[in-house]
């Protein structure tokens, strides 16, 4: 959707934004006192890049255009074209986000082998090493750009690895963990490494998305224990040792990649984020946080935190906007699980 021009034209979308409804989108953004943080991916997901005839040689596995070729000879200077265009749309930048998570296929080809053999690097050194020459590149011209990136590349690295590569002197980790208190995978190792390395963190959560790829209606009571999970362990001793932890992102995921189908839509999850948002605010999920986002969200009863199993009563239309699509959502996964249930009866299944 980002108006990419010249030898990147044809990623961009015919009905992308205007480079006039960017500025509109920063400005009314800024008025609101909302800063933007544009997230590019620099290695994985690049199934927007890699999916066009012009750029599909650069793939690292010829099947699959989620993952790019880190060894390729115009990796990061396509990267960096691509981070330069969004930058140059968004002159008043403080923070940019470069993406950088589940790269499934890493350092599976010919071209990486042989710079693995030659250089004596792990598929881990491969990786950071491209991480490092991107951001090394961008800070040249934009030194006062600061650089944030998902984390999960390096959650099994030795610290040895990602403090030889100096990643840390570019950019800050965001540590992305969707699941409740009781699958919590993070302990205590992974923290102190961390900590070790990176004297500044974010962390993030999700309130929509993260469940399943065709999920219709986001479950509150799912999004609100991963949130109790995360407030939980930032009252242990183990973020002591960070000198600052600069936020939590609630992401809403749109699709679980660019071409699946859409998961829930956001006017079906704005509840789900409301109570996600005063939970973190409160510190905790409790009566007064139900009530205070059922309230600002113009439910005349308490925002429902079972949604499944369906079929379920449907409350009554909520005054926000896209109310009416939240609760049209619902009655359409009542009937389709009514037809379910009738289709699968034993009357009409012989």
């Amino acid at each position: 959707m980002f108006p990419y021009h010249g030898d990147l034209e044809v990623l961009a979308k015919p009905e992308a934004y205007s480079k006039d409804e960017i500025k509109r989108i920063l400005t009314l953004a800024k008025e609101q006192d909302l800063m933007v943080i544009p997230l590019i991916q620099t290695s994985g997901h690049l199934e927007f890049v890699l999916k066009h005839q012009k750029f599909c040689e650069m793939r690292e596995v010829e099947r699959f255009p989620n993952a790019m070729c880190l060894s390729h000879s115009n990796a990061s200077n396509l990267i960096l074209q691509i981070l330069n265009q969004v930058l140059e749309l968004h002159p008043d930048i403080q923070w940019l986000h470069l993406g950088a998570d589940e790269v499934w296929h890493l350092a599976e080809c010919l071209r990486c082998e042989e710079k693995m053999k030659e250089m004596a690097w792990t598929k881990g050194y491969l990786f950071l090493n491209h991480m490092v020459t991107v951001v090394q590149n961008l800070q040249k011209h934009h030194p006062n750009v600061r650089l944030i990136m998902w984390d999960d590349m390096m959650r099994n690295l030795e610290e040895k690895v990602i403090r030889e590569s100096e990643i840390a002197k570019f950019v800050e980790p965001m540590v992305w963990h969707y699941l409740p208190p009781d699958e919590f995978r993070l302990g205590k190792s992974f923290w102190e490494k961390y900590a070790s390395i990176f004297p500044n963190i974010w962390i993030a959560s999700a309130f929509k998305g993260a469940t399943d790829m065709t999920q219709m209606l986001t479950p509150p009571s799912y999004h609100l224990l991963n949130h109790q999970a995360w407030l939980q362990l930032l009252t242990t001793e183990l973020f002591t040792a960070f000198k600052c932890i600069r936020g939590i992102a609630l992401t809403g995921w749109q699709r679980f990649d660019h071409f699946t189908v859409l998961c829930e839509l956001l006017p079906v999850a704005l509840p789900t984020l409301a109570l996600c948002l005063q939970t973190i605010i409160h510190g905790q999920f409790n009566s007064e946080v139900h009530e205070k986002a059922s309230k600002l969200l113009g439910f005349k009863e308490l925002v429902p935190l079972e949604l499944y199993p369906r079929p379920k009563p449907v409350v009554s239309t909520p005054e926000f906007p896209g109310g009416e699509i939240y609760v049209d959502v619902q009655h359409l996964t009542n009937i389709i699980t009514e037809y379910q249930i009738l289709m699968h009866h034993p009357r009409y299944s012989r």
